[in-house]
């Protein structure tokens, strides 16, 4: 029936002023919190789950959903929205939480990905970007979170945790066996050292002087 209605947003606008009017009794949220109510800016109907709250900067990741304009631009539809259906804003964090998280955490380890247009590339970038733009630092619990299911392409193009890779100094320095441990993006890019902050600040360990001479050595020989 609802989605009779999916492109009448003035009715959805007055079912949402109808319903934060109303005396909702908790059971009766909870149940509307798994009804695809929302409607959103590219023209579906969602669960308030699926959606979140337009804030700024826009984030451009086709996975991520917003509530369309023309409720966001009603500050009592919104704070409904965000109190009693608990939607989230569309901040970085939020995002990286309920999009990237799952989708790193499902991603098998040592996956080979042939498609440069694979999902995973884009949520490296994105986090990259969100890395440069962070105005304060992200809750340490969260950056550890983070680090533990991100998955990064090695140089043999398969993807692993951050755990069994390394972030030499020098591309020379690596061993000649560890293109499964090298982050491939490091060496690939035209801006290397926006990418060796970004990956320092993943946590990515650099070799020691000892080692990179031992991997020096092992090369020549």
């Amino acid at each position: 029936w609802l989605q009779s209605k999916q492109g009448d947003l003035a009715w959805f606008e007055a079912l949402f002023e109808y319903l934060l009017n109303s005396q909702l009794s908790e059971p009766e949220i909870a149940r509307m919190r798994s009804v695809s109510l929302i409607p959103t800016q590219d023209g579906r109907l969602l669960q308030p789950k699926e959606v979140f709250l337009p804030t700024a900067p826009v984030i451009s990741l086709p996975e991520v959903r917003y509530v369309h304009s023309a409720l966001a631009a009603n500050q009592e539809i919104m704070n409904f929205l965000r109190h009693r259906l608990r939607m989230q804003d569309g901040t970085a964090e939020n995002v990286i939480k309920t999009v990237l998280l799952p989708a790193f955490q499902s991603m098998e380890k040592g996956r080979v990905v042939e498609d440069g247009n694979h999902r995973a590339f884009a949520y490296v970038e994105f986090l990259k970007n969100t890395h440069e733009q962070l105005r304060q630092p992200l809750d340490p619990q969260f950056v550890q979170q983070l680090r533990g299911a991100v998955k990064l392409q090695a140089k043999n193009s398969a993807w692993f945790p951050l755990a069994d890779l390394y972030l030499p100094r020098h591309e020379h320095d690596a061993a000649p066996d560890d293109a499964g441990k090298l982050p491939a993006l490091l060496f690939e890019k035209s801006d290397p050292a926006s990418w060796r902050a970004f990956y320092h600040w993943l946590g990515l360990p650099e070799p020691s002087e000892k080692n990179a001479v031992i991997a020096s050595l092992t090369e020549a020989i």
